[in-house]
């Protein structure tokens, strides 16, 4: 699975990516990219609680990981982004998401 702009802004819902992700296979790939501070605990939006349960959790093993430049600001300020690879191991419980306070 490949996405091919950045996630988290009401494009998709959480939990049309988890489902999206679920259908894929185990081992199978995944790529996607994410805004920074995605990763940083102070982000509390249902897509940033999702995207650090999916890569510090055992359904997916990270295999690149890197932080770039994605464009400028209107103010002319850089915004900074992850870039995502792994390999799915298993599928996210839905249950789970809606445990941690991770809803569409």
């Amino acid at each position: 699975m490949v996405t091919v702009a950045a996630l988290g802004f009401g494009d998709i819902s959480t939990m049309a990516f988890i489902e999206a992700f679920n259908i894929i296979k185990a081992q199978g790939w995944v790529a996607f990219n994410i805004k920074e501070s995605f990763l940083d605990n102070s982000d509390v939006t249902g897509f940033s609680k999702m995207v650090r349960e999916l890569i510090f959790s055992e359904f997916l093993d990270v295999y690149y990981i890197e932080r770039y430049r994605h464009r400028l600001s209107i103010e002319g300020e850089p915004l900074y982004y992850y870039a995502v690879v792994g390999r799915k191991n298993s599928d996210v419980p839905v249950e789970l998401l809606e445990s941690k306070g991770i809803s569409a």
